[in-house]
C-alpha cells in the first residue's frame, strides 16, 4: 500500500474492487451512465407509486361545494373558500396559499398536500376513508365522529 492510503483492511478492499470493476476511463463511464439511468428509473417509479386519488377529490368537492368554486362560506369551523371548503389553517398546514384556493385546481393540490404531511401511508395505500376523514377533521380525524362524513364521499365516488 501506498503511504498517502490509510493502512485500514476496508480501504484496501474498496480500493481492490473499484480497480477490480472499473479498469478503464470507458468503463467507468459506462458504469456511471448506468447507475444514472437506474437511479433515473426508480425516480419515475416512485413518483408514478401514488395511487389516483382523483376519485377522492372528485367525490369530496361534490360533497363540499356541489361541485362549485364557492366565494366565502361559514360554516361551524369558521370562514371555508373553494370547491373543497378549505379553511385558512388547513392551507397553512399545507403550506399554501389560503385565498388561491378558491381555484380548483390549487384547492385540489392543497389537500394533496395536507394528506400527505398528515397520512403519507394512507396515500401510498390509496386509503380513500382515512384521507376523506382527515380532510372534514383534520389531524384529529380517528378520534373524530365523523364516520358520516365518509358515507356521503363513498356514495359520490364513481
Amino acid at each position: 500500500m501506498n503511504d498517502d492510503k490509510p493502512n485500514d483492511p476496508m480501504y484496501a478492499l474498496f480500493d481492490k474492487l473499484r480497480n477490480g470493476i472499473a479498469q478503464s476511463e470507458k468503463h467507468k463511464r459506462r458504469l456511471a451512465f448506468v447507475a444514472a439511468v437506474g437511479w433515473l428509473l426508480f425516480a419515475i417509479q416512485v413518483a408514478r407509486s401514488e395511487p389516483n386519488l382523483n376519485p377522492l377529490l372528485d367525490a369530496m368537492c361534490m360533497i363540499e361545494s356541489g361541485n362549485r368554486d364557492l366565494p366565502l362560506r361559514w360554516d361551524v369551523n369558521g370562514v371555508a373558500i373553494g370547491p373543497l371548503q378549505i379553511h385558512a389553517a388547513y392551507a397553512a398546514d399545507a403550506g399554501r396559499s389560503w385565498r388561491r384556493c378558491r381555484e380548483r385546481a390549487y384547492a385540489r393540490e392543497t389537500a394533496l398536500r395536507y394528506f400527505r404531511r398528515y397520512e403519507p401511508l394512507a396515500v401510498n395505500r390509496g386509503d380513500y376513508r382515512a384521507l376523506a376523514r382527515l380532510h372534514n377533521a383534520g389531524p384529529g380525524w380517528r378520534r373524530a365522529g365523523n364516520e358520516g362524513y365518509w358515507l356521503k364521499v363513498k356514495r359520490e365516488i364513481h
